[in-house]
């Protein structure tokens, strides 16, 4: 917010700006801005919501999380491997190497090798990151190069006299976020600022402000630059590139940037793909995904997009149609239908959210995207996690979702609302030679995504889709 002036009694007389993001947060507030103004309801909008935010006090956070207990590890076997198996070189995927551990099993699909059953291979660390392995059954092949593909862990093996195996303290994970400044403005010629439509309001800290609807539409557009930037954002690796130099001290830096949602769920997290239906079946596969991953809370809030949406509507009336005859789609005379807002299969219970802005037409909602069909999977209940800020760690529990606020000692950049105003009676002062006033606004955000591996992107296989 910024102070500015209002026409009071014939004076101009100072008050405060308020965005909506000052006066509109609560759950029933915020409707009523939807409701006047209209909105897609956004990430972004549901986080706030919930109050899933944290000030932070630094420019990036290096977040320090527990792996699952057990996961299944992604490997590649680059060469065939003919009887008997010695020292074939195994390559894992950078994110599942921590489980890998010298003298423990990789089982080796059937499908991959000679045998009708799967086959063990006892794996050996060459050196850090060099991997071999070797078969027990002396006439086990694996006749083709194997491409990464799933495999489980399995027991350990040792001699007599040798030494216990490492822990499993590479079982912590050790992830970077960092930050994104968005900027908008809006400007009021000179003729047309006595139109607007200024409005008294009460602000979240009690205190009294003005909004008009020139604030509301830059506030929106702030948003929905929020939303794609948690949903489609990506972390700058081309620093050399994507630079900006300070208007103070002439210095060229890398702009910052940082993974959203989507990048991050599709380089962490688990896939659940769907083609013509999000059916029963599609439900009752998420159970054994949670366990893989050690997760016991059967509660899951699944966020989906609209035609997402459609199709669980569409598949859950075709299920009660087939498997409860006597039910009665007809609510009142004139209404016919019914809602899925829940759902609950296989032990689990899903709490349906759709977040509606993945259907505008102007965006998300753009069919080669085919991010309506996106959907995505958190379990319930909140997780431990450790920052590193500067050497000092400090303990937490978060949801898997959290936006990050720089706020300290004086400063918040939560959201930012300065006037710059031109030749009007506005102000005793002028800042630029141009009849009206203009309106800047800022935010910096970091988002914290943490115990990524826990939650599931879905995914339609029949688009093209935004993945890795």
């Amino acid at each position: 917010m910024a102070l500015t002036q209002k026409l009071i009694g014939g004076n101009w007389e100072y008050n405060n700006i308020a965005s909506i993001y000052d006066v509109a947060r609560k759950p029933q507030t915020y409707g009523k801005v939807i409701k006047r103004y209209g909105d897609l309801l956004g990430l972004f909008n549901f986080l706030h919501l919930a109050g899933q935010t944290k000030d932070v006090t630094t420019r990036s956070l290096t977040i320090i999380e527990e792996g699952a207990p057990e996961m299944a590890v992604r490997v590649a076997i680059a060469a065939d491997a003919s009887a008997p198996i010695t020292g074939v070189a195994i390559t894992p995927n950078v994110l599942d190497e921590p489980y890998l551990r010298a003298g423990f099993d990789l089982i080796v699909p059937a499908k991959y090798t000679n045998k009708t059953t799967p086959i063990a291979l006892r794996l050996i660390e060459a050196s850090a990151g060099v991997w071999t392995a070797t078969a027990y059954d002396v006439t086990a092949t694996i006749p083709s190069p194997i491409t990464e593909c799933s495999m489980m862990i399995g027991a350990s093996s040792w001699g007599y006299g040798t030494a216990q195996p490492e822990g499993m303290t590479s079982g912590y994970f050790t992830r970077t976020t960092s930050n994104r400044i968005m900027k908008e403005t809006f400007g009021v010629e000179g003729g047309q600022i006595f139109q607007q439509d200024y409005e008294d309001v009460e602000m979240a800290n009690g205190s009294k402000g003005i909004l008009s609807r020139a604030i509301v539409d830059m506030d929106f557009r702030l948003d929905s630059q929020l939303d794609a930037a948690l949903l489609l954002g990506e972390a700058n690796t081309n620093t050399s590139n994507l630079t900006a130099t300070s208007n103070f001290s002439g210095t060229a830096v890398a702009i910052p940037s940082a993974a959203g949602l989507i990048k991050t769920m599709a380089l962490l997290g688990q896939e659940l793909t769907w083609s013509s239906a999000f059916d029963e079946d599609s439900f009752e596969s998420v159970k054994p995904l949670l366990e893989a991953v050690g997760v016991g809370n059967k509660n899951v809030d699944f966020f989906v997009g609209g035609l997402l949406n459609t199709q669980i509507y569409k598949s859950m009336r075709d299920f009660l149609t087939t498997y409860s005859q006597g039910h009665n789609f007809y609510d009142q005379v004139s209404e016919v239908g019914f809602n899925v807002n829940k759902v609950f299969m296989n032990s689990v219970n899903f709490n349906i959210i759709e977040l509606s802005s993945l259907s505008n037409p102007a965006k998300y909602g753009i069919a080669d995207y085919g991010l309506g069909n996106y959907g995505f999977m958190f379990p319930q209940g909140e997780h431990k996690v450790t920052f590193d800020v500067g050497g000092v760690r400090e303990d937490l529990r978060l949801p898997h979702l959290t936006i990050g606020y720089p706020v300290g000692k004086g400063e918040n950049r939560r959201r930012v609302i300065v006037p710059s105003p031109g030749v009007s009676n506005m102000y005793p002062v002028a800042t630029n030679a141009y009849d009206g006033i203009r309106f800047y606004a800022m935010t910096e955000i970091m988002p914290i995504w943490v115990y990524m591996q826990q939650t599931i992107l879905v995914r339609n296989t029949g688009d093209s889709g935004t993945g890795a």
